[in-house]
Order: structure tokens, then sequence, then C-alpha cells
């Protein structure tokens, strides 16, 4: 799906009615939520999407939650322990996955322009709980010749 049809989509879903009761729309849909959407549609459960996306269950229960909330539809039908997406779940995942495609493929467009003696740097938050995913190593590896890496706070990040 397109990125445009996959915003034409979810837009058409934000702005409408659904069974004559307006719904109320006041949560931001973060492309996290979008993340989570994807990995719980791939996973049928929310604990093994939780286990493919480094966070809680808790985070991707509230995810689908606030997607539900917004768009005004039901995403999964849960039955005991098995999640099945609903057909509005089906469109809603297919757009989802377009929109994070799209923003994960953004800054490649500027990476690939980096002349090879420049300097990379690299602000990274993890949730050591969690683990590091070993994308990362392969990150790491592939640039370890001008890739500096430092511990520091958050503040220290973005300055």
């Amino acid at each position: 799906m397109k990125l445009r049809e996959g915003f034409a989509f979810l837009s058409n879903r934000l702005g409408g009615q659904l069974g004559g009761r307006r719904y109320r729309r006041t949560s931001v849909v973060e492309i996290q939520h979008l993340k989570h959407l994807a990995a719980a549609s791939e996973s049928s459960s929310f604990a093994k999407a939780a286990k493919k996306c480094f966070t809680s269950l808790q985070n991707i229960a509230h995810s689908i939650k606030v997607l539900e909330n917004k768009l005004g539809v039901v995403l999964f039908d849960r039955k005991g322990n098995e999640m099945l997406l609903t057909p509005e779940g089906m469109k809603a995942t297919a757009a989802a996955r377009g929109i994070v495609e799209q923003v994960e493929n953004f800054d490649v467009m500027f990476v690939q322009g980096a002349s090879p003696g420049d300097e990379l740097t690299l602000a990274v938050g993890a949730n050591l709980f969690a683990g590091i995913p070993s994308s990362a190593a392969d990150f790491i590896h592939s640039y370890s010749d001008r890739l500096h890496i430092r511990e520091c706070d958050c503040k220290k990040c973005y300055d």
C-alpha cells in the first residue's frame, strides 16, 4: 500500500463517525503504535509482539487500544489467547506497514549520501531490560571505522 493510500485510510477513519456516535479522539497516533500493530498482526499475540518489539505486553496493548479508539473500530477479535484481525484491522495493518516502511526508509536517503570519510553521529536510546537488538551489532560492525560510541544521558544525546 502506498503512503498516500495509508494516510487516506487512516484520515478517513479519524474524521468519521461510527454508528451515529462521535468517538473521542484525544490520543496522538505515534509511529510506535503502528509498529506495534504490525507486530501484533504478525504474531497473533500481544506477548509475542512485545518480544519482537523489545517492549512490554502492556505497551503493545496500549498501542492497540489507542489505535482502536482513534480509528473508532475494533482491530482484533480476541478469542481466549488467540487474536484475529478484523476486516478493518487488516486494512489498518496494511496502511500501518506502508507508513512504517516509508518512515524507516526516510533516513536511508540521507545516509547513502555520506562520504566514506565522514564521521557519523548516532544517538541511541535502549531499554537495557529488553536487551539490544542483534541488528545494532551488525550496524556497529559495518561502520566501526568511523563510528564513535559513548554512553551519555538523554540531554547530552540531543546536544
